[in-house]
């Protein structure tokens, strides 16, 4: 049980240490140019090379403020949990850890709203006129 416990510790841990290691690369080095495969593409995103970086950053910023906090509550929640209800079965672990890891990926869909809020303060007018990327 230990063992499976410590691997279902590991699976938690995977989606907010992956939005931590790709918010930083996109705080750090974001993407300068609009591209068809990688980065925060939405129509307001990719209106052109400014707002294009602005998202990159600005999803990169709220990516680290919720998947740090995430990571580490992870661990307690999963830890404090598991240590109260030490002799927790297989199927209790795998429920728990699959509940947490489905938190964890809504909560990184719904970085999507705050940027596309401070794209919309920001870039208004801008936002409205016709893209050079647009067809």
């Amino acid at each position: 049980m230990v063992g499976y416990w410590v691997f279902m510790l590991i699976m938690i841990v995977v989606v907010p240490l992956a939005g931590t290691i790709i918010g930083h690369k996109f705080v750090t080095h974001p993407s300068m140019y609009p591209t068809e495969f990688f980065g925060y593409r939405t129509t307001k995103s990719m209106k052109n090379n400014e707002t294009w970086r602005f998202a990159q950053k600005y999803w990169g910023k709220v990516t680290l403020s919720i998947c740090i906090p995430e990571f580490f509550l992870s661990i307690i929640i999963f830890t404090v949990h598991s240590v109260v209800m030490f002799n927790m079965d297989v199927i209790k672990t795998a429920l728990i850890g699959g509940i947490m890891v489905g938190i964890q990926t809504v909560s990184i869909l719904f970085t999507v709203f705050p940027v596309e809020i401070a794209l919309t303060k920001r870039f208004g007018a801008i936002l409205n006129e016709k893209s050079p990327f647009d067809d």
